[in-house]
């Protein structure tokens, strides 16, 4: 989990920080769920609920100190940049 949070999220277009973008997102839409390049504003408000609880709970300090001081500020800054969801018709709610 550390390794995908740190690396293939920070390359990737969803990274709001253009210098560390090493892979473009597939223009491909996924027709069920998330895939691997699209989330929803739900899964992300879930998926930050889970990083605080184990910045709360992670006995290793350093670990939980990556939670909260890396991963959900990045996933709070990316769901600030999701568009209405009427804005995102062409992907029924999708957001890459």
């Amino acid at each position: 989990l550390h390794w995908a949070l740190s690396n293939v999220f920070r390359r990737s277009s969803r990274n709001p920080d253009p210098e560390e973008i090493v892979y473009d997102l597939p223009q491909a839409l996924v027709s069920k769920g998330g895939g691997s390049t699209y989330t929803t504003k739900y899964k992300l408000e879930m998926d930050i609920e889970q990083a605080e609880y184990l910045a709360e709970h992670l006995q290793d300090e350093d670990e939980a100190g990556y939670f909260r001081n890396e991963v959900i500020p990045i996933y709070k800054k990316v769901l600030n940049n999701i568009p209405p969801l009427e804005q995102l018709e062409r992907t029924g709610g999708l957001y890459a």
